[in-house]
């Protein structure tokens, strides 16, 4: 589900698969400012970034740029909708174990979503050979 939040300018996409639901939300920062999205934002979400004119950046850190590049904004925008749908192969034995991401030991598992204590990514299984990666962290 992709929808438009009245007032915040960006992209809100609602990916849901094996019954949960992992919400993203890309806001438009049209003036280049590092004001603050959060105070009418839900955040109850999986990753919030922003985009500026050539980058994208996470609302958590706005000076930890994760994309810079001379693309257009409709190609980075298309780089941030392909993340949110990122598969691997990958052993489900193996990776209920340690982290595809950071390969730490510090695996959660609550109703067949892992999270990482240690890099907060955040994982499922599609099936027992692909991960569904909900939220990347490094």
């Amino acid at each position: 589900n992709v929808y438009i939040e009245e007032n915040i300018p960006g992209i809100f996409l609602d990916v849901i698969s094996n019954n949960f639901t992992a919400k993203h939300h890309l806001l438009l920062n049209l003036d280049r400012s590092n004001k603050d999205f959060t105070s009418n934002l839900d955040l109850d979400v999986c990753s919030t970034n922003v985009i500026s004119l050539w980058n994208l950046n996470s609302l958590t850190d706005l000076n930890n740029q994760l994309f810079s590049n001379s693309l257009k904004e409709l190609e980075i925008v298309d780089y941030w909708v392909m993340s949110k749908f990122k598969e691997i192969k990958g052993n489900q034995d193996m990776y209920e174990r340690y982290c595809p991401v950071c390969r730490s030991r510090s695996i959660e598992i609550n109703q067949d979503i892992c999270t990482c204590s240690d890099c907060e990514s955040i994982y499922t299984f599609k099936n027992e050979t692909n991960i569904w990666f909900i939220r990347v962290r490094r």
